[in-house]
């Protein structure tokens, strides 16, 4: 598991999270494009090694398939542009939210260590 955390396709997108919301929260410095889509690209790129990781300690599994992966990416579009918008104001329902998300999960399955699943 530890491999998945220190491999660039996990380090690169936390980094962009974290610098980005340095830049934007401590900063106050607005990137309009990035402040909009980044952190959906982020959150498509990190949800499913942190799923990794819950299964793991969890439920003692190592293995994901890909139907659960595309079921856990599903599951965050669907609340974070459907569900929290419905609730709460400050979010905003938008396709290209959904979008980031997805193209953070592609991230993810190209670049990611999933090729054995079990092996991470």
């Amino acid at each position: 598991m530890r491999k998945t955390f220190i491999h660039y396709s996990f380090l690169i997108p936390l980094t962009l999270f974290l610098l980005h919301q340095i830049i934007q929260k401590i900063a106050q410095v607005n990137l309009p494009f990035l402040d909009n889509y980044l952190d959906p690209f982020c959150l498509g790129a990190l949800v499913i090694p942190l799923f990794k990781l819950e299964r793991k300690y969890l439920y003692k599994s190592r293995e994901i398939s890909r139907l659960e992966m595309v079921l856990t990416i599903s599951y965050v579009i669907l609340i974070s542009e459907l569900i929290l918008p419905y609730f709460f104001p400050n979010f905003v329902s938008d396709i290209w939210d959904a979008l980031a998300i997805t193209t953070g999960f592609v991230w993810f399955l190209i670049f990611g260590q999933n090729r054995n699943l079990s092996a991470i």
